[in-house]
């Protein structure tokens, strides 16, 4: 680790919390102005639904059958029952491995998130897209889009967890850009089957990250405490 690379870690050591904080109230105020934008016209509502009615309709020009393939695995990654068997798996390796502080950290992502899709929909009740047809049925309502608000949630959670036990930049900065990638593609497959408008899958994505970043704040907090157990795996000899 060179000079430049500890000064990074040691700043976000000391504001690692107040970082993670600031950047979960940005992503909030950016759901906040999106919904008003929405759900409060006339300010805007024009402007996003034709930004999303664009999104689809270029999307049916483009879909062939093996994207569609495609996009249904990468929907399923997003899914209730792979979350739900990702936490028990990954939490397990945790807790194995002495880390019941990641592994709480998973499950409260994984549980929350769920609740918190539940609660929005109900809130804002805003039908899914009849714009282009669909390529999955859904029943439930749109805004925001569950899959993207889970897979934010859960894995840039997981990415916050698994980078304590890490020892290079590189590896952590990884396990973040992969999250980072399969939240995106579930969001764009969302739209892409036609259940979801963009700012539906755009609105999941600001719930969950800003849901993970108070996760990753608290998981700062705890891991600093005096006496707290060291989470990072040894360095190989």
């Amino acid at each position: 680790m060179d000079k430049r690379e500890r000064a990074v870690v040691a700043t976000v050591g000391r504001w690692g919390f107040w970082i993670a904080i600031g950047v979960a109230l940005l992503l909030i105020s950016g759901f906040v102005e999106l919904s008003h934008e929405l759900f409060e016209p006339p300010q805007g509502t024009g402007r996003i639904l034709g930004f999303d009615r664009a999104i689809l309709l270029f999307v049916l020009r483009v879909r062939r059958a093996w994207l569609s393939g495609l996009a249904m695995d990468m929907t399923a990654l997003g899914s209730p029952l792979v979350i739900g068997l990702f936490t028990v798996v990954l939490g397990a390796m945790l807790l194995l491995k002495g880390d019941r502080r990641g592994a709480a950290a998973l499950a409260i992502a994984s549980l929350s998130s769920a609740l918190l899709t539940e609660a929005l929909k109900r809130l804002l009740e805003r039908p899914r897209p009849q714009i282009i047809p669909r390529l999955v049925e859904v029943w439930s309502l749109s805004y925001p889009s569950g899959h993207s608000l889970a897979s934010s949630a859960f894995y840039l959670t997981a990415a916050l967890v698994l980078a304590r036990h890490l020892t290079t930049s590189m590896q952590r900065a990884s396990a973040f850009v992969f999250a980072a990638s399969v939240t995106v593609l579930v969001g764009a497959s969302r739209v892409y089957l036609g259940v979801h408008y963009p700012s539906d899958v755009i609105a999941g994505i600001l719930v969950g990250g800003a849901e993970a970043a108070v996760l990753g704040a608290l998981l700062h907090r705890f891991d600093r405490r005096p006496g707290a157990l060291p989470t990072r795996l040894p360095s190989a000899p």
